[in-house]
């Protein structure tokens, strides 16, 4: 279990890392479409 656990936590780390780079790109460009429809 313990040497799962050192495995997996490096791994999910990185995954979180790219989901919320991910997310801020997908927000990111939602502000830019809601800024030219309102422009």
């Amino acid at each position: 279990m313990k040497k799962n656990n050192v495995k997996v936590k490096p791994f999910s780390a990185l995954e979180t890392e790219d989901v919320g780079q991910k997310s801020q790109k997908i927000f990111s460009i939602r502000n830019i479409v809601c800024k030219k429809k309102y422009l």
